[in-house]
């Protein structure tokens, strides 16, 4: 056993053509598109929970039913309404604003643009948004209807890590939610650092946003050199998701991923 840690870390499988990667080249895309779903990762929540009001009521009474759940969520929030429009403010870190176990700050911005049985769009604002992990800048427009089992999510934002990384994202996402628990996701996303510019197609995924990495479906990712790689993923157990990395130069890999990031390589 080899064991490694890397923080939100997601592993990959090789099945492009051309030259295959190696370990190190391997690790910078192994940590580039764990980085590139921060974003993503820290918005779900509060962009699932804010869909939550009836359907086809007036702008200004929708925007009213999420001014009044998010007035009764978080005491140490101030939330305020300007029309069709709720916007919510966490405040700073340190105030400790907490909502369902995780700590926000920033201000957000929730605008019903449409309320009709056939075509919702609630479009979602993030100004100096973040957790204790990354900060969130930009926009989401999700749509639905009253039929749809899924919601489609457009993202254009920003994420800086406390370390000072910065990502600019854009993505195109089809969330639902799963009998099981969790969420299901397909869709792209692209984003680009001083790395480069990188690409990710998502394929049947299923995720809980307790574990680091999805629990089944695949990524496939294109790196800035334009190699293409695929993640594989599956649950080994309640706590462990299990990915295996094939095709990589040296042979095939298969790692054991715990609750917090951490990596076992299994021989």
């Amino acid at each position: 056993m080899h064991r490694i840690f890397l923080p939100a870390a997601v592993v990959f499988a090789l099945v492009g053509c051309g030259e295959e990667m190696g370990p190190l080249e391997a690790a910078n895309a192994l940590g580039q598109a764990a980085r590139s779903s921060e974003g993503t990762n820290a918005t779900q929540e509060p962009i699932e929970v804010s869909t939550d009001f009836t359907i086809g009521a007036a702008l200004e009474d929708a925007a009213a039913e999420l001014q009044a759940f998010w007035d009764s969520q978080a005491g140490c929030n101030e939330v305020t309404r300007d029309g069709a429009t709720t916007t919510i403010d966490w405040g700073e870190l340190g105030d400790g604003c907490v909502y369902d176990g995780h700590t926000y700050a920033g201000l957000t911005a929730i605008t019903v643009q449409r309320t009709d049985a056939e075509d919702l769009e609630v479009l979602h604002e993030w100004m100096g948004f973040h957790n204790e992990d990354v900060q969130v800048d930009g926009e989401a427009l999700v749509t639905w209807s009253a039929q749809a089992r899924t919601r489609h999510v457009t993202t254009e934002h920003t994420w800086t890590t406390t370390d000072g990384e910065t990502a600019d994202v854009q993505g195109d996402h089809e969330f639902g939610v799963r009998e099981a628990g969790g969420f299901s996701l397909d869709g792209v996303r692209d984003w680009q650092t001083d790395r480069g510019d990188w690409h990710l197609d998502m394929v049947d995924i299923g995720f809980r946003l307790q574990d680091p990495l999805p629990e089944e479906g695949s990524y496939i990712v294109t790196n800035p050199a334009g190699k293409v790689l695929t993640l594989a993923f599956s649950r080994f157990d309640d706590q462990t998701i299990e990915a295996v990395l094939t095709g990589v130069r040296g042979g095939d890999l298969v790692y054991h991923v715990g609750r917090f990031g951490d990596l076992e390589r299994v021989e």
